[in-house]
């Protein structure tokens, strides 16, 4: 049994179910995804639902320790884990409980010793899953056609050169100490290099603050469509990776939705620095992508 635990916003929802699923992949055995949080969350809701997935899958929200192991070992573990995590990582991993809490990519291999293995942490990086990246691709498209009130911004993507524009505002605004804030000047300097190279891009605005970017940002006279639809993140999220081209923010949002698209020519522009606190973001970079500061 493989449980995997569901934590964050959609974007960090994806990554543990693209990690989920290739361990189970690698070792085989049934993958429960622990909701439990969700319960309790007042910010974030449970939206992988909304997507194809695995049809064997199953849902657990009772908690991961609860599913495999007993109160007592639950309670030392969370109360250690906050120190020294590569120490208490290496320990854990014997017994098959894998917890990296940190964003930052960690290189490991889950053994096959253990009959159940327990995953909690955010692993965002495609080098968890790049092996079953087709099935990924496959697994992580919402499962509903695009809605009706969305059909007018989803045309005009699909018979422009349209170009995401992913602007984070938001949460990323009241957590600037570790999270860097993409301003005016990068998305600019993103617009500027889309148009050196694509004829007549379309710049399709997505942010979780619109108004904030209506009043702060000023596009010079491009193509501008601003996506004012009042959307759950899934759906939101299905109009961005419908998109040809992206310029994306430090967001594993932003990340998801380039990474589903079915354009094989796309122009990805991403930020250099994506944390203000020094964390190491090279596990989030691709090979093909425009990295600007």
């Amino acid at each position: 049994m493989i449980v995997i635990k569901l934590q964050g916003g959609l974007g960090n929802q994806m990554f543990q179910y693209a990690f989920g699923r290739a361990i189970q992949n690698k070792l085989g055995g049934e993958l429960i995804l622990d909701t439990s949080d969700y319960k309790f969350d007042k910010l974030r809701k449970l939206s992988l639902d909304n997507f194809v997935l695995n049809e064997e899958l199953k849902y657990n929200n009772r908690g991961s320790f609860n599913i495999l192991y007993d109160q007592r070992t639950n309670y030392l573990i969370k109360i250690f884990v906050k120190f020294a995590p590569n120490i208490l990582f290496s320990v854990l991993s014997t017994f098959g409980i894998y917890i990296w809490d940190d964003a930052v990519f960690k290189d490991f291999t889950v053994s096959s010793s253990n009959k159940n293995i327990y995953l909690h942490g955010y692993w965002q990086s495609e080098r968890y899953f790049k092996e079953i990246s087709s099935m990924i691709l496959k697994e992580l498209q919402v499962k509903t056609s695009v809605k009706v009130d969305n059909l007018d911004i989803y045309n005009l993507i699909a018979s422009t050169e349209s170009v995401c524009v992913h602007i984070r505002r938001g949460d990323f605004l009241s957590n600037s100490n570790s999270l860097k804030v993409c301003e005016q000047e990068y998305f600019l300097k993103g617009m500027d290099l889309i148009a050196s190279r694509v004829e007549n891009p379309v710049f399709i605005i997505f942010s979780d603050d619109i108004s904030d970017v209506k009043r702060n940002f000023d596009f010079k006279g491009y193509n501008i469509n601003f996506v004012e639809k009042n959307n759950q993140d899934y759906e939101e999220l299905q109009l961005m990776y419908s998109c040809k081209h992206f310029i994306i923010s430090n967001s594993t949002f932003s990340w998801w939705a380039q990474y589903l698209s079915q354009n094989r020519n796309k122009i990805v522009i991403a930020p250099k620095v994506w944390y203000t606190d020094g964390k190491n973001s090279d596990g989030l970079m691709m090979d093909k992508w425009i990295v600007i500061s």
